[in-house]
């Protein structure tokens, strides 16, 4: 499952009432999670742009280049996880592996098609603005940069997945990037 533009779906504050309930549960002081939880507050709410000579406020969500976005992403599907996921009959039923990456997830259902695609639609009927999309087959499916196959005895294995649409380029040593950047490129 893949959650559709998740920076920007998320409200301002349940974001922010996930990111505020995960610090309480770290055990972190009150005097360390308030100013965190305002200068959350000061980052999505003044969050202003400039586009063709007009400023734009943005009113939900966050920056996909901001640089709190993936922590913010991971604190609120953590808290929709633990409320609406795990929570599930379903999901203690059918699932035996679930694995996240932000908006990304990977699972194996071990149900029918029928009790996967009322997982799915449970899903997508939670919150309006959070909306999900499935890929599924029985034999094959890719994750992120991973393809996982079943063999016909029901063991998996893995193997580099490439989008059709990759070019496979990659980038110069010459090229007008920090050094830091060009150090780090494979040789």
């Amino acid at each position: 499952m893949d959650v559709n533009s998740l920076y920007t779906s998320i409200t301002h504050e349940k974001g922010i009432a996930a990111s505020k309930s995960l610090l309480e549960n770290s055990g972190k002081s009150t005097t360390y999670i308030q100013p965190c939880v305002d200068l959350l507050r000061l980052v999505l709410y003044e969050n202003y742009f400039l586009y063709e000579d007009t400023y734009y406020v943005q009113c939900q969500g966050t920056a996909m280049g901001s640089n709190v976005a993936p922590a913010y992403a991971n604190a609120y599907m953590n808290s929709f996880e633990e409320h609406y996921v795990y929570t599930d009959v379903r999901y203690e039923a059918h699932i035996n592996c679930y694995l996240r990456y932000i908006d990304d997830i990977f699972f194996i259902w071990t149900g029918s098609t029928d009790t996967l695609q009322a997982f799915h639609q449970t899903l997508n009927s939670i919150y309006p603005e959070l909306q999900f999309t499935m890929h599924f087959d029985s034999t094959q499916i890719s994750f992120l940069d991973t393809l996982v196959r079943k063999d016909d005895q029901g063991l998996l294995s893995t193997d580099l997945f490439c989008k059709p649409t990759d070019c496979n380029s990659l980038l110069h040593y010459s090229s007008s990037h920090p050094k830091a950047t060009r150090n780090s490129l494979p040789r």
